[in-house]
């Protein structure tokens, strides 16, 4: 009896949704009226934070060594310290976590670390080159300029010398 009753269940609902009409915002009735036609697919846009945190990028010109350390500090005493070797993190610490530096070909980047000036200290081999530097803000959207959010970074340059 239960299979009867499913059956009968399975085949009521197969007539009921052959014989209806599918709405879909992607198909639109051609002009008989009958069959659906694809239209142009809606593409929405997602604004996220992703990739908006504050924090310093340090662009490093100049013969960069392929194994070097730097250290940055600041006035009030903060600092922050990255080995880089061949463009990538060798180590790093800092105040906090979040100061956790990243190692890029030619850029160094401090999560977090937002000062207006600092000294940096580069050493590589038995060179050491220490220069004042003073960060410019930079805006700039991750998304997009049609879609927020403003974010912005601290940036600045340090020259190894040739």
């Amino acid at each position: 009896m239960k299979t009867k009753a499913h059956f009968l269940a399975g085949l009521i609902f197969f007539i009921l949704v052959g014989c209806s009409r599918v709405s879909s915002p992607l198909a639109t009735p051609t002009p008989k009226g009958g069959a659906f036609a694809a239209s142009a697919p809606v593409v929405i846009k997602t604004c996220t934070v992703v990739g908006c945190g504050k924090g310093l990028v340090v662009n490093l010109q100049g013969k960069v060594p392929e194994d070097f350390t730097v250290e940055v500090t600041t006035a009030a005493g903060e600092h922050a310290q990255a080995h880089c070797v061949r463009g990538r993190n060798a180590e790093g610490s800092g105040p906090f976590p979040s100061y956790h530096p990243i190692c890029y070909a030619g850029q160094l980047y401090f999560f977090g670390y937002t000062p207006d000036e600092l000294d940096l200290t580069a050493r590589w081999g038995e060179q050491v080159s220490s220069q004042h530097l003073k960060t410019t803000i930079v805006p700039f959207y991750p998304n997009g300029t049609d879609c927020p959010p403003l974010c912005q970074k601290w940036t600045a340059a340090f020259a190894f010398p040739e």
